[in-house]
C-alpha cells in the first residue's frame, strides 16, 4: 500500500512496507504498457499469451493491456525476502540486495520493536499516521 525508508546514518537501515495482508492472494493483476506503443505491447502480449502462469487476458482497460497471472510464493514476508536477495526479474537494485545478503532481515510488526529508539519511533509513528504533521 505504502512505504518509507529510515536510516540513522550510522548502522540502521530500514525499508518499511505496509501491506493489506501478510498472505498474498493467489492471482494478482498486472498492467502492461499503453496499447499505443506498438513494440512493448507485441513484447507483453506475447509473453502472456503463451504463459502457464496467464489465468485471464490480456485485456484492455484505460487504454492499457491488463492480465492476470498466477502467483509463485503466497506469503509475503517469503515474497520480499526473495526480491531482497535479487532473482532474475526483482527490481530490488543490486546494491540493496548486496547489503541485504551482508545480514539483512525481515521483520513483521512487532519484531521491530526491540530497534525502537527515538528517532525511529517518531520516524515511525509519523509514518504510521498517515498524514503530514501540518494537518495537526
Amino acid at each position: 500500500m505504502r512505504s518509507a525508508a529510515f536510516s540513522d546514518e550510522a548502522s540502521i537501515h530500514m525499508l518499511f512496507m505496509e501491506l493489506e495482508s501478510s498472505k498474498l492472494t493467489p492471482v494478482e493483476r498486472r498492467l502492461g504498457p499503453p496499447v499505443r506503443f506498438a513494440r512493448e505491447s507485441a513484447d507483453f502480449l506475447s509473453t502472456h499469451l503463451t504463459s502457464p502462469d496467464t489465468v485471464s487476458g490480456p485485456g484492455i482497460e484505460s487504454d492499457r493491456w491488463w492480465v492476470a497471472v498466477r502467483r509463485g510464493e503466497l506469503d509475503s514476508v517469503k515474497f520480499v525476502k526473495e526480491l531482497m536477495v535479487g532473482g532474475i526479474d526483482s527490481p530490488v537494485p543490486a546494491y540493496l540486495t548486496e547489503r541485504f545478503r551482508e545480514g539483512g532481515e525481515i521483520l513483521l510488526n512487532v519484531e521491530v520493536a526491540p530497534l525502537l529508539k527515538e528517532d525511529l519511533t517518531d520516524f515511525l509513528f509519523s509514518w504510521l499516521l498517515g498524514r503530514p504533521v501540518w494537518f495537526g
